[in-house]
């Protein structure tokens, strides 16, 4: 068993109800929860299909039949099923249930409504009749079938049929279709028989079937509803009708079909049809509006019609294909601003065919009426244009010529077309000449004619622009006169037509316009300045011969030159007032002025005139990027002002005549300037007026202060060094990278391009504090502070506009110094005299920089020392025993520092020296002067039987104090 497949977005639900009669009962609800047809013998208000079925036909009343499963619900063995005698029935599916019959019978049914029920019938394609949905009822108008509406539903291979008693609200976003078989040339099943009406079809598509034919479908509007290879027909007789359809595309694949038969249509709007035998055939129809109608064999056939206007009918002909139709054998009283393309009007009946736009194709006509009398109809206002491929016939092909009026035949220049058929003499054009810009028109015709002129491209029979009407003369002459200036197109060339008791003639032979002497004067006029009769007047004449005469207020003058046709005419020095000058050619009885006038021009005044001046400092070091700003107002009398600045090698202008307003002179090195402003478009100039002098400050060049720049190395706790770095003249948007280099490459990088306030405790930034000074984004001198820097080597790269400079350090290791080889020994001691002591470190054995540290509970002194060996003193030391520390100064780290003991500085009345580490170690004693008084004695007795006084003992300054 096959089944054709459905989206899953177009499956759709069933819902219909009744308007009459509806019962006040409750309405009970049967749930469908199993996809087997079959009657289970369920209990309750849910089961199968059939169960629901077997229910709803014991109980009557109103129901809601609910499909909560999905799949398929297979009723194919059942004939027939039948729903009748309930006051409600309500067919509520879900997106996934597809229940397929043979068919299906609703009578009797006061309201009924479907709604998201997809409906399959797998014998369709075989050509059966297929399952249908049947909605009928009594005779009893009581008791017939309403159908409240079908929503979301699909019919798949399935017909809609609604019965004589019944009716139907809406059809919606619905979707019927049949599958053509391979033998199929004709489609011939019907998709919806409506004997009832139907007030409704929107957001519907049909394919392959016919709708509502024979019985007839009576409908209250179609919209935008979608046919293929499927058609509308209405003409199976009983008064049906449809009040309108719009918005809907028709399309014929096998162009066999008719879209639309109806016996009675309201209007078609905006409808597209695509491949019919016919688009509309046979059909009662009041308005036909902007509708398309393509390769169609015929648009509209045996059609009668109110109106057709704004539609297109296009034909696109293969190689074995002629034109087709798009109006034949129809009745309408107008057709207006329609497209041809490639299409004909033939055989029909149309009253008036107006504003229509016509491009014929191969060897054909475009409106053809033959046999009859058409001296009532009219066409005007038409446009028919032969510039296409292939041999047209002609435009306008009758019996007997109608009104042709304001029609424009466009006709290729090397073919010999007449659009017209007729047999009505044209009139005759005798001459048209032109003269000031003028063509005037001469030409004969028959008593009583009625004259349209053309302007014509010079080829047989075109017509490219309508001009005018004019009447023939007693004598039989007609004449007219057009601007040059109403012409659409540079062609001279004129063609016309006349009309002769409503019947209009064949196009009269093309006449190009001859030229005739012209005279044209034109000057310049400069008027007198600062009040002194300096004007100058010039006067050029062209079309000058020997015959032309001219005057200055009345006074023969002579040219100063003549060039072939144009004289030049010039006057110095005369006095204000009104001037008339003329030249005259009395062969051609023509003549041409150029009157002026002379005023006399005063200095401007600037009186009114203020301005302020400003600056805009540069932004990079010894580049030309400063501004100078000049704000003005008062320039109340719109004169061309001229402000410029000058400087040492700079001049620089702009103009302006706005009453106020603002201007910049950009690109300035730094330096001074003086700004100036005049006036340049007067005849007599003012000096130029100096605004004041300015001065665009140099900025200094952007650089960091190696000198003071302090480089940590990595602490043993954090593993992070640091950086603190002054930087000078820093400008905001300036940049500021640090980067990690790594084999001589840059690798991660930390950029800064904005310097903030300094905030206790943040780091890691660039700031200004308050001795910083600052002017319009200009800093004497910022900050760089970054303290999570790994050990390695940096570069600091600094950008200020297109130039860089590098700086570069190094943090280093944060490895722990082992200090186990260092030797050092201390002593405290006190000059006789002095109020406070000294303490002395002698140390050897290891080459780093060191920190020796004093302290007790009072008092705690540092110094660092480079130096491998060497000796550390500690002036103003009090009173007191001290412990003295050393430690690598390079990291800060705990294990890098060790005690070398306690020491002890003498008070006033301590006698002897106390000192640390290695009291019985041998050594020398010296006196203050340097002589040796002991040689290798054990440093705790070194000063027995010596004097008070000052001596060196092993190295070591030391103090005996009594006499011992």
């Amino acid at each position: 068993m096959h089944y054709f497949a459905i989206s899953r977005k177009r499956l759709v639900s069933l819902f219909m109800m009744l308007l009459v009669a509806v019962s006040t009962q409750a309405i009970n609800t049967f749930t469908v929860n199993t996809t087997n047809p079959n009657e289970t013998g369920a209990e309750g208000n849910s089961g199968s299909f059939l169960d629901a079925v077997k229910k709803i036909k014991e109980t009557g009343g109103s129901w809601t039949i609910e499909f909560a499963t999905s799949g398929v619900i297979e009723a194919g063995d059942q004939t027939n099923i039948k729903l009748e005698n309930i006051d409600e029935l309500n067919l509520v599916g879900n997106k996934d249930v597809k229940l397929t019959v043979p068919s299906i019978f609703f009578s009797n049914i006061a309201s009924f409504s479907m709604e998201n029920m997809n409906l399959i019938n797998e014998e369709g394609e075989e050509g059966k009749n297929g399952c249908s949905i049947y909605l009928r009822g009594l005779s009893s108008d009581n008791n017939s079938c309403h159908c409240k509406y079908i929503k979301n539903c699909n019919f798949d291979n399935v017909g809609l049929i609604i019965g004589k008693e019944s009716s139907c609200d809406l059809i919606s976003n619905c979707k019927f279709w049949y599958t053509k078989g391979a033998d199929q040339t004709r489609i011939t099943k019907r998709i919806i028989i409506a004997e009832g009406p139907i007030k409704k079809i929107e957001e519907t598509s049909f394919a392959n079937g016919l709708v509502g034919c024979n019985p007839a479908l009576a409908c209250e509007s179609i919209e935008n509803c979608t046919f293929t290879n499927s058609a509308l027909s209405t003409t199976g007789g009983n008064g049906a009708s449809i009040e309108s359809i719009s918005n809907c595309t028709f399309s014929d694949e096998t162009k066999l079909l008719n879209a639309i038969s109806a016996y009675s249509i309201g209007s078609i709007y905006n409808c597209t049809f695509e491949g019919y035998e016919s688009a509309l055939y046979g059909t009662n129809v009041q308005n036909v509006n902007s509708c398309k109608m393509s390769n169609c064999w015929a648009g509209l056939s045996s059609v009668a019609s109110e109106l057709v206007d704004l539609c297109t009918f296009t034909f696109t002909p293969s190689e074995d294909e002629d034109s087709q139709y798009a109006i034949l054998k129809s009745t309408i009283t107008a057709v207006d601003s329609c497209t041809f393309m490639g299409t004909v009007i033939s055989e029909g009946k149309i009253s008036k065919i107006s504003n229509c736009s016509f491009s014929p194709i191969s060897s054909q006509y475009c409106i053809q009426f033959t046999d009859k009398d058409f001296s009532d109809y009219v066409i005007e206002k038409n446009t028919f244009d032969f510039n296409s491929n292939g041999n047209p016939f002609c435009a306008v092909y009758l019996s007997k010529a109608g009104l042709l009026s304001q029609n424009l035949f466009f006709t290729p220049t090397n073919k010999n077309v007449n659009p017209i058929k007729c047999d009505i003499t044209a009139p005759t054009i005798s001459s048209v000449v032109v003269q000031n810009g003028k063509y005037k028109i001469k030409g004969t015709a028959n008593t009583g004619a009625q004259i349209e002129l053309f302007l014509s491209n010079g080829s047989q029979a075109s017509a490219v622009q309508y001009l005018t009407k004019v009447n023939t003369k007693d004598d039989l002459t007609f004449e007219a006169e057009i601007s040059e200036k109403d012409l659409k197109y540079d062609y001279t060339c004129f063609i016309a037509t006349a009309t002769y008791d409503n019947h209009t003639s064949c196009l009269s032979k093309p006449v190009c316009a001859q030229e005739i002497p012209e005279l044209e004067a034109e000057g310049d006029v400069i008027d007198n300045t600062c009040s002194t009769p300096n004007s100058k007047v010039s006067i050029r004449v062209t079309g000058w011969t020997d015959e032309c005469v001219a005057t200055l207020n009345g006074k023969i003058e002579q040219p100063a030159t003549i060039n072939n046709d144009i004289a030049l005419f010039e006057f110095y020095g005369l006095n204000g007032g009104n001037y008339e000058f003329e030249a005259i050619n009395e062969e051609y009885a023509i003549k041409t002025a150029f009157p002026f006038q002379l005023t006399t021009i005063e200095e401007p005044d600037l009186s009114k005139l203020t301005t302020e001046l400003d600056v805009k400092l540069p932004e990079c070091y010894a580049e030309p990027d400063g501004w100078i700003f000049v704000d003005f107002a008062g320039n109340e009398s719109g004169l061309n002002l001229e402000f410029s600045i000058k400087g040492i090698g700079i001049e620089q202008t702009e103009t302006t005549t706005k009453v106020k307003g603002n201007l910049s002179f950009m690109d300035l090195p730094s330096g001074n300037y003086e700004v100036f402003v005049n006036v340049v478009n007067a005849d007599c100039p003012s000096p130029k007026k100096s605004l004041g002098k300015i001065n665009i400050p140099s900025i200094k060049k952007l650089m960091m202060d190696e000198d003071n720049m302090i480089v940590k190395g990595a602490n043993c706790e954090t593993g992070y060094g640091s950086i603190f770095l002054p930087i000078l003249n820093y400008i905001d948007e300036d940049q500021v990278t640090i980067y990690h280099v790594v084999n001589g490459e840059a690798h991660g990088k930390y950029g800064y391009h904005y310097a903030s306030k300094k905030k206790n405790g943040v780091y890691d930034q660039m700031y200004y504090t308050d001795e910083t000074t600052e002017e319009n984004g200009h800093y004497d001198k910022i900050f760089l502070e970054c303290t999570l820097l790994i050990p390695g080597k940096y570069w600091v790269v600094t950008t200020q506009c297109n130039m860089n400079d590098t700086l570069e350090f190094e943090i280093k290791d944060y490895k722990s110094i082992d200090l186990s080889g260092l030797e050092a020994t201390a002593s405290g001691f006190r000059q006789p005299g002095e109020e406070l002591g000294k303490i002395q470190i002698r140390h050897t054995g290891i080459s780093e920089e060191l920190k020796f540290t004093v302290k007790n509970a009072t008092f705690e002194k540092s110094i660092t020392t480079s130096f491998s060996s060497g000796y550390v003193l500690f002036h103003d030391v009090p009173a007191g025993e001290y412990e003295v520390f050393v430690q690598a100064e390079r990291d800060n780290c705990p294990d890098s520092e060790k005690s070398l003991g306690k020491v002890v500085v003498p008070d006033a009345e301590q006698t002897g020296v106390k000192t640390l580490n290695n009291d019985d170690e041998l050594v020398d004693v010296f006196d203050i002067l340097g002589i040796r008084l002991k040689k290798q004695v054990n440093r705790s007795s070194a000063l027995d039987g010596l004097k008070k006084g000052v001596y060196i003992v092993g190295n070591k300054r030391v103090v005996k104090t009594e006499n011992k």
